[in-house]
């Protein structure tokens, strides 16, 4: 619903527990996200194929690197982790959250991304680090049961979606 009454260039989704690694996060990342050709979405981690987890994150207490591929510039992902995402205003008045699929927290950001490639849009990683409180290990009988409901719409369009929780075959 923020989505909907947000009038400002970017609409930034983000979880309760993370925490923006500089007092000039906000401006770093508007300046990153000006320069993206295509930009339909943005996170801080994402994949891109079965090599790994791409993200400069560090979470849990005491904290460690979420992933194994850090970043030096933006790069293009098949999907993006829920924790942070940024989205145009623009590319979100044209397409939004898919509630009946992702009716809960889980993949919304997943099921966004394989969206709005149907437009032409692209999803990045940012290089900006951020500290996500959580270790992240939430994993639900909604989220397999969301999974499904993200697997079913998108199975003609991809034999494998990459997500920072596993590879999925849709087949």
């Amino acid at each position: 619903r923020g989505g909907w009454q947000a009038n400002s260039k970017y609409i930034m989704f983000i979880h309760q527990d993370v925490d923006l690694s500089s007092e000039s996060w906000l401006e770093d990342a508007e300046k990153t996200l000006d320069s993206l050709p295509n930009l339909g979405i943005a996170g801080v981690a994402g994949k891109k194929d079965n090599k790994g987890i791409i993200t400069n994150i560090k979470h849990g207490n005491p904290p460690v690197s979420a992933g194994a591929i850090k970043l030096t510039t933006s790069t293009k992902v098949q999907t993006l982790d829920e924790c942070l995402v940024i989205i145009p205003k623009d590319v979100f008045d044209l397409i939004k959250f898919d509630e009946t699929v992702c009716n809960d927290w889980h993949l919304y950001a997943v099921d966004y991304c394989l969206s709005i490639k149907h437009l032409g849009f692209d999803a990045y990683v940012l290089p900006i680090p951020v500290y996500h409180r959580s270790a992240a290990y939430s994993l639900s009988e909604s989220y397999y049961i969301t999974l499904e409901n993200v697997l079913k719409k998108h199975k003609n369009y991809y034999k494998m979606i990459f997500t920072t929780v596993g590879n999925w075959s849709t087949r």
